[in-house]
């Protein structure tokens, strides 16, 4: 007992008094130590950042997500980063491995964000021809995500406006 992880070999011999058996052999297969202080974050979209302790009597560690082998480290490893990791709930199980030896699990679940589609640009105008001077009404119909807007209107004039209300002076044509 208090033998560290991996195969150990024990031997007995029994003896009466100036009797001896021969000396018997026999391998026991001890698990390392567990993995501690796991933490699983997803601070940014398709990523996971996964942190821990491993045990000393440990060779590498075994990262598994939903059952699948995801890598296999070197003991001296204490982090690791999956990128491309489906959005929604994932479930991580660490285990120390010493001479083929698994030792408990640990397991870690973390909430993947998903990417947030970029906006797409939109508007409507109350008007796409007319004489000088033009006031034109544009209305966005952009979708997505959206927290600033830049108008530029072609003329050397721009807003910051949602829905913004310009009216072209100069005849010509405005892209």
């Amino acid at each position: 007992s208090g033998a560290s992880g991996g195969i150990r070999t024990y031997s007995v011999r029994t003896i009466s008094g100036a009797l001896s058996s021969t000396e018997i052999n026999c391998q026991a297969n001890v698990p390392p130590g567990n993995v501690t202080a796991v933490t699983c974050l997803s601070t940014a979209a398709e990523t996971v950042l996964l942190n821990w302790t491993p045990p000393s009597d440990a060779t590498t560690v075994r990262i598994e997500r939903a059952g699948t082998v995801v890598i296999e480290l070197p003991i001296s490893t204490t982090g690791y980063v999956e990128n491309q990791v489906p959005g929604g709930i994932q479930t991580y199980t660490l285990v120390a491995v010493v001479s083929g030896i698994d030792g408990v699990a640990s397991d870690c679940s973390v909430d993947v964000q998903t990417p947030t589609p970029p906006p797409v640009a939109g508007f409507t105008s109350s008007v796409t021809s007319g004489e000088a001077p033009l006031p034109v009404d544009f209305v966005d119909t952009s979708t997505g995500v959206i927290t600033d807007w830049t108008w530029n209107f072609g003329d050397g004039s721009t807003s910051i406006e949602q829905s913004p209300t310009h009216t072209f002076n100069d005849p010509g044509s405005f892209d």
